[in-house]
């Protein structure tokens, strides 16, 4: 009997999805006119490791949740408008603010073919803060089979006071 309990936990451990993963990645946000600060984010991906959640307090205490995925030619395009659109607080006008080209911040819509081609193996993400801010990050992936664990470097764009912050993992 002890035999065909170890035989069957062996078989169901088989049989089990494989688990989501998770990792912290620890960024200094930076602003004009500002101290740089800390700031810790945590992820969680989905079994595939292509897409996931991605969550962030800044040292204002204001928190951020948002999706991410990994750039690659399987993501639909329908998964990858929301995150290169133009999303609130990503205006013209906050862009000029610092004088941060509206590029950098992805303020006009891309060309998702263009986008794929350039930005394959990174990792973008949207994330929405819990006092009405917005931020956008890209992640350029050291190991993109590993995805954030392989390592790698990346910037968020906040929505006020042209802030960023600048990640390595």
């Amino acid at each position: 009997m002890r035999g065909l309990t170890a035989a069957a936990a062996v078989l169901l451990t088989g049989c089990a999805s494989p688990a989501p993963s998770t990792g912290y990645l620890v960024g200094l946000l930076s602003a004009p006119s500002q101290p740089a600060r800390r700031v810790e984010l945590a992820w969680t991906a989905d079994p595939t490791g292509v897409r996931g959640t991605i969550t962030a307090t800044l040292p204002s205490g204001e928190r951020f949740k948002g999706s991410f995925v990994q750039v690659t030619h399987e993501v639909p395009d329908t998964e990858l408008v929301p995150m290169v659109n133009p999303i609130a607080g990503f205006t013209d006008a906050v862009a000029r603010e610092g004088g941060t080209a509206s590029e950098d911040v992805w303020a006009n819509a891309v060309e998702l073919g263009w986008f794929r081609t350039e930005y394959a193996n990174r990792i973008v993400a949207v994330l929405f803060g819990d006092r009405g801010n917005a931020m956008r990050c890209g992640f350029r992936l050291f190991d993109p089979t590993q995805g954030f664990g392989g390592g790698g470097t990346g910037t968020c764009a906040v929505s006020f006071a042209n802030g960023t912050v600048a990640v390595h993992f």
